[in-house]
């Protein structure tokens, strides 16, 4: 009994270990760049053990994008409960994107949507996201940052178009992602923005030459 107690602590281990390393793997060379021989040669395992915990990999990259947004969420939820306005936490996700995106091959991105499991699991989760932009809407309505006479439901869908945009057509490879976001986001906070948004927006701004 031991033994089968010590086998499956090995192997789930193991798995975690894989999925760490594969996912840092992905994101420093590309998804598409990294194949299943590569992780198993980079940790030193057999091919045959890694097909045995993996059976290829999609299902590896899959697991490690669920592994991925639970922690992201779980993070994001920590760091909102410390900060006071919508007007923080926007300026706050901001520079942790711009970090993110300083470390991560651009890659990456494009070749997430070549993956039909990864695809279908954005696909489910965008309506959770897009039920949570409407509550932080409607929080930055209440603290009068955000006007209230704008269709935010129409606004988030077009800010999901336009994020398709930019990686389809890889404007990664014209502009910095630091930019992109930069003009993505903070152009289109600063349309929605009452004078008392506009007031913290300008004051960010005027730092941001130093993130």
């Amino acid at each position: 009994m031991q033994e089968i107690k010590n086998s499956t602590a090995y192997k789930i281990a193991l798995k975690e270990k894989i999925l760490e390393h594969a996912m840092t793997m992905f994101i420093n060379h590309g998804i598409r760049a990294v194949k299943m021989d590569d992780i198993a040669n980079d940790l030193q395992i057999s091919k045959r053990t890694l097909y045995e915990l993996y059976i290829n990999k999609e299902e590896l990259l899959y697991e490690g994008i669920k592994v991925s947004m639970t922690r992201r969420a779980e993070e994001l939820s920590k760091m909102v409960s410390g900060l006071d306005n919508v007007m923080d936490i926007i300026i706050e996700v901001f520079k942790r994107k711009v970090d993110e995106f300083k470390t991560t091959n651009p890659q990456f991105y494009t070749d997430l949507i070549r993956y039909p499991k990864v695809r279908e699991y954005f696909t489910k989760d965008k309506e959770k996201a897009r039920m949570q932009m409407m509550e932080f809407m409607k929080r930055g309505i209440d603290e009068g940052y955000f006007r209230p006479n704008v269709n935010y439901e129409l606004l988030g869908r077009i800010l999901e178009s336009q994020s398709t945009f930019v990686m389809s057509e890889r404007l990664y490879l014209v502009y910095s992602m630091q930019d992109i976001l930069y003009n993505m986001i903070f152009v289109f906070i600063r349309g929605i923005c009452t004078q008392k948004g506009l007031e913290v927006l300008d004051a960010f701004a005027n730092k941001y030459k130093d993130l």
